[in-house]
């Protein structure tokens, strides 16, 4: 119990990010091709934490596990066609009420293209991005953001989690395991609330601060594009309580953005959360250097055309 409040004292502003690390999980995933035509073998080998994994194939097959303390988990998957498939395997929250567990810090991915009964395996790689005229200023902040990913990695996402049954967030289930937002105009006109929770001082390159405008700024593009309005208002609310020795979760806001380094400590330290609240989206820690950049790059171009 003392260790958990430790951990969630971390999240509050008041304090330094000094134990951001303490808890990281180890562990390995290996993606092989199979002894049978068209198969693919997935096997996960957790580290000394229990977490969440999800191994998704390409083709909407998707198998999600909470797995304990240094299990093994193998997963067969036979392809019915031919084709280029993109394999995942990432940590997931695992909701299982108080069992409910965080991501897994760890995963891997690759590409399988199959052709008749013949598979070909290969690693997945990102190419990298092109450096032009227009992007060159910001090749210095760019190779810090390389720096900082490097070190990071998927655990540094941001999480958004909607809370069960809120009426001002209504959605239903797609037949493509989606979900669907139902009352986009009320959301549009009325707006809603979130909670943002992160490590102090989490991203190598980017203050607290740039990181939060960042992530608002995303959430309200996201937010019109499943409302299908041209705005929505949003309203950010405190959720971590603490006076800097212990802390506490208060369901506060219809969604909590939470880094899914964060979410094993909310989820152990709150039933409320891990019972409360289901995923919703995703974004991508690449994805805020990214975004982080062309705000930059904004500001840059606002204030030479208004001098």
């Amino acid at each position: 119990m003392n260790q958990t409040r430790n951990r969630m004292a971390c999240l509050t502003v008041t304090l330094a990010g000094m134990c951001a690390s303490t808890w990281a999980e180890e562990g390995a995933v290996n993606i092989t091709a199979g002894a049978q035509p068209r198969e693919v073998v997935v096997s996960v080998q957790n580290g000394p934490n229990n977490c969440g994994m999800e191994i998704r194939f390409g083709d909407s097959r998707e198998v999600k596990k909470r797995l304990n303390a240094g299990e093994v988990w193998t997963v067969n998957h036979s392809y019915a066609g031919d084709g280029n498939f993109a394999i995942k395997a990432e940590g997931v929250l695992v909701v299982r009420g108080l069992r409910t567990v965080g991501p897994c810090t760890f995963g891997n991915e690759a590409m399988l293209a199959v052709a008749g009964a013949n598979a070909s395996l290969q690693a997945a790689v990102a190419p990298a991005p092109a450096v032009t005229k227009e992007t060159a200023p910001s090749a210095q902040s760019a190779a810090a953001a390389q720096g900082a990913q490097g070190a990071q990695g998927a655990h540094q996402d941001m999480v958004l989690m909607v809370r069960k049954g809120s009426s001002n967030l209504k959605f239903v289930n797609t037949l493509e395991g989606g979900k669907r937002l139902t009352n986009g105009a009320q959301l549009g006109s009325y707006g809603t609330s979130v909670c943002i929770v992160k490590m102090p001082n989490a991203y190598v390159g980017l203050t607290d601060a740039t990181v939060e405008n960042v992530v608002r700024v995303e959430l309200r593009r996201y937010l019109a594009q499943i409302a299908n309005v041209k705005e929505v208002p949003l309203r950010t609310n405190e959720c971590i309580v603490g006076d800097g020795s212990s802390a506490r979760f208060t369901a506060s806001s219809e969604l909590v953005l939470v880094q899914r380094q964060a979410l094993p400590i909310l989820a152990n330290a709150s039933p409320d959360f891990a019972q409360g609240f289901e995923l919703l989206h995703e974004i991508g820690f690449a994805n805020l250097f990214t975004l982080a950049d062309q705000m930059r790059q904004r500001n840059v171009s606002m204030t030479l055309r208004h001098e």
